[in-house]
């Protein structure tokens, strides 16, 4: 139900929508859920569930988190329409925003063990970077711009994570002069 709503565009997302949305009572969105925070916080493992695609811990490794990237994008491909639509509204777009402060944490929690010798703004740097190369928008532009397949552009995407984790964590030559 709230994949529904949230594909029809509503921009904000209500309990009585989705219980309409569902076929179901609001009390019974409520036996589920306590809040409308909840059902929200509850889409991203539902939709990972409902395309196959395992959920990540609440801190992963790197390589978890690409893993999950590959997965989570090649099993994308089958979505249906309802969900794809669902994944672009403005209330796909308000959820991302509030919890962006998680993400952000969980890829800093995540980038830790590589980035002792970056300085704060290089380690802030590299973990926007990182998040917004996973994002669906990323993904929807390989796929939109360069016709790539979903999987094809998850690849990409992997790909460049790890070679910019791999060039902000390396030693750069000591060419003996002050910087």
């Amino acid at each position: 139900g709230l994949i529904q709503v949230m594909a029809e565009g509503m921009a904000e997302i209500s309990i009585p929508a989705v219980a309409t949305a569902s076929g179901v009572s609001i009390p019974t969105i409520y036996r589920y859920f306590s809040t409308k925070q909840e059902l929200v916080q509850a889409l991203p493992n539902y939709l990972a569930q409902k395309i196959g695609t395992p959920t990540l811990p609440s801190q992963p490794s790197l390589d978890d988190y690409l893993k999950m990237i590959q997965a989570f994008y090649s099993n994308a491909e089958a979505m249906d329409e309802s969900m794809r639509a669902a994944a672009m509204s403005e209330a796909a777009m308000n959820l991302r925003h509030t919890t962006r402060p998680e993400r952000l944490q969980m890829v800093e929690y995540m980038l830790l063990p590589v980035m002792t010798d970056l300085s704060a703004g290089e380690q802030e740097k590299l973990r926007n970077v990182v998040l917004v190369l996973a994002s669906s928008a990323v993904i929807r532009a390989f796929t939109d711009y360069l016709d790539l397949s979903w999987q094809e552009a998850a690849d990409h995407a992997v790909w460049a994570i790890q070679t910019i984790v791999k060039g902000a964590t390396a030693t750069p030559p000591d060419t003996g002069e002050e910087a």
